[in-house]
């Protein structure tokens, strides 16, 4: 753990993000180096000003990642930097992302991985189909990324494990904290069958402030993203904001105007989202829809090729009362 005491020590600066941080690994190549650097030397790095300068010269206590590094060993847990393998070009490529972030279970390398968000409260429908997709992906060999909570991301890790499958849990608190704790089971499974990560060092609870880095990091570890069912003021919609900024793409089931549970994802596929109209699209590159559609064993998601051609001309057509 010791190769990670001044990687802690660099994340745990105050006011200092993933931009700055890389900046100076860019100058000095490693953290202890930006640690042992003079005042003189950080002043001349782009950007860092007198001010920062000035804290990171002066903030040479270890102590606090020490403890840190204590509880990492206490709880079994891993950490994973931008050095590593596991750290692939998906992450490397986004500025913002944390340079450093902690996990339990194990990583994959080069894996294909589908997001999946969506409501707590969600429909029978929204169950369903995530629970179809989330099978049918796992069989697959597609990694599920999820946040763990109450719901469809929770619907979408149990259908992943049920078909042993792999996924991904990203939480809003320390890896050591089961959050909700009804989930301690589905937690412990993830664990053993894939991981749970967080930029969040061990001991942090799982403050609602902490969700929308949560959120972010959903869509920085997908590939694409799925919300099979979103309130208009549902967390799944910030990651979905994510995943655009990141120019990756979203993915929507369509539902019921009249369930309130639906509005989100339905304002999703207005503002631009792909209809989810068969489990293939996921797979396929990006706008390559299969012309035939796919029936589950549960539910369809689409009747027909009709319905398909009805919905790309409401999609695309703005309709008046006469029409």
């Amino acid at each position: 753990m010791d190769k990670y005491l001044y990687w802690v020590w660099l994340v745990e600066l105050q006011n200092l993000g993933p931009i700055t941080q890389k900046k100076l690994l860019e100058e000095f190549n490693n953290p202890e180096s930006i640690y042992n650097a003079t005042k003189e030397e950080l002043l001349k790095i782009k950007g860092i000003g007198k001010t920062r300068a000035k804290k990171i010269y002066e903030d040479k206590s270890l102590i606090k990642a020490k403890k840190i590094l204590e509880k990492v060993k206490q709880n079994k847990m891993n950490i994973l930097i931008m050095n590593d393998e596991l750290y692939d070009e998906r992450l490397l490529k986004i500025d913002k992302m944390p340079i450093l972030l902690y996990y339990k279970g194990f990583l994959r390398k080069n894996d294909k991985r589908i997001g999946i968000v969506g409501s707590r409260r969600c429909t029978t429908y929204a169950k369903e189909i995530t629970n179809s997709i989330s099978t049918y992906l796992a069989k697959k060999d597609v990694t599920i990324v999820s946040g763990m909570a109450k719901g469809i991301d929770g619907y979408a890790h149990t259908a992943c494990l049920n078909a042993k499958g792999y996924t991904i849990a990203v939480l809003g608190s320390g890896v050591d904290i089961c959050y909700p704790k009804e989930h301690m089971k589905l937690y412990k499974t993830i664990i053993k069958n894939g991981a749970v990560i967080s930029e969040y060092p061990p001991g942090i609870e799982a403050y609602p402030k902490n969700f929308a880095k949560r959120d972010f990091l959903i869509a920085c570890f997908s590939d694409k993203l799925f919300v099979a069912q979103a309130s208009r003021k549902s967390g799944a919609l910030i990651t979905a904001k994510y995943m655009k900024n990141l120019k990756r793409e979203v993915f929507a089931l369509p539902n019921k105007i009249t369930i309130k549970e639906s509005i989100g994802a339905n304002n999703l596929i207005l503002e631009g989202a792909t209809i989810l109209l068969n489990k293939n699209q996921l797979l396929e590159n990006e706008k390559d829809i299969n012309k035939n559609i796919e029936i589950s064993n549960d539910k369809e998601i689409i009747k027909d090729e009709v319905e398909t051609k009805i919905i790309n001309i409401l999609k695309n057509k703005v309709l008046t009362k006469n029409q």
